[in-house]
């Protein structure tokens, strides 16, 4: 829990220091890359997440890296306050949580919708206009099949969860009638 408070904090710092969509985009590309790389070489990102190398050492792989990306000075500056504070090993927390600030930051909410079989492009339109339409806001739809599903969907918002799904409708029918008797 801690850490991820941490995470989000600089997650949201990050992201309150851009200044519009076209930047967000630009430097969302450069640590995507970063990441990348890090994901590709264990040597490497075993290196600057734990003790193995001494904070001057990730701040010349840094460089490295800097010079060879050509990242901009924002992205560089971020992931050296990174590297400075000792929290490299959070930097996958803080990368996942910047597009959640980053669409927090917009107006933008994104849920999630299982599914017990592929929705195609009209059905998602049509779910993603419904729900901006009750919500008074922008969606972003993040859809999965959930096998275990029997027929229809289930809408997750937040720590709420809205049971579309047969299943769910037979639980609901069974509340209503043991109320009843």
């Amino acid at each position: 829990m801690r850490e991820s408070r941490v995470s989000g904090r600089y997650a949201n710092a990050f992201v309150m220091s851009l200044n519009d969509e076209k930047e967000y985009n630009k430097l969302e590309k450069e640590l995507s890359i970063f990441k990348e790389i890090l994901d590709r070489d264990e040597t490497l990102k075993s290196g600057l997440y734990t003790m193995y190398l001494t904070k001057s050492q990730k701040i010349d792989v840094l460089n490295l890296i800097f010079d060879k990306l050509k990242l901009s000075k924002k992205v560089y500056n971020f992931l050296l306050t990174i590297i400075e504070e000792n929290r490299m090993l959070l930097f996958d927390g803080i990368y996942e949580l910047i597009e959640d600030y980053w669409h927090k930051r917009q107006g933008i909410e994104k849920i999630k919708v299982y599914s017990s079989v592929d929705i195609d492009d009209k059905m998602n339109r049509k779910i993603k206009e419904k729900l901006e339409k009750s919500l008074n806001k922008k969606v972003i739809l993040d859809i999965s099949v959930n096998s275990s599903l029997i027929a229809g969907i289930m809408v997750e918002r937040g720590s709420v969860v809205y049971d579309f799904s047969i299943d769910g409708n037979l639980k609901r029918l069974r509340q209503k009638l043991s109320e009843e008797f």
